[in-house]
């Protein structure tokens, strides 16, 4: 995602953005930079240990990656109409 001093550059609006994205609250006051920092700089971590425990999103299988290949084809491409 991104890296700590990626993070302090930006403006605490786009922090919120960001957090607000990926459904995430900021930790004690929001009115601080750091609080919207914490969460974001964890956010990757935390969410692999969830995937790794089967919690949350969970990776697919290939049959699973066959079918979504299948139902693609299926729909074929939009025309320019």
């Amino acid at each position: 995602m991104f890296t700590r001093s990626e993070l302090e550059i930006k403006t605490t609006a786009e922090l919120k953005d960001l957090c607000r994205r990926y459904g995430l609250k900021p930790t004690g006051n929001a009115g601080y930079k750091v609080s919207y920092i914490t969460w974001l700089t964890a956010f990757p971590a935390i969410a692999l240990h969830q995937m790794n425990e089967g919690k949350g999103l969970r990776r697919l299988t290939f049959d699973a990656y066959q079918n979504i290949g299948t139902a693609l084809d299926q729909m074929n491409s939009p025309t320019d109409e």
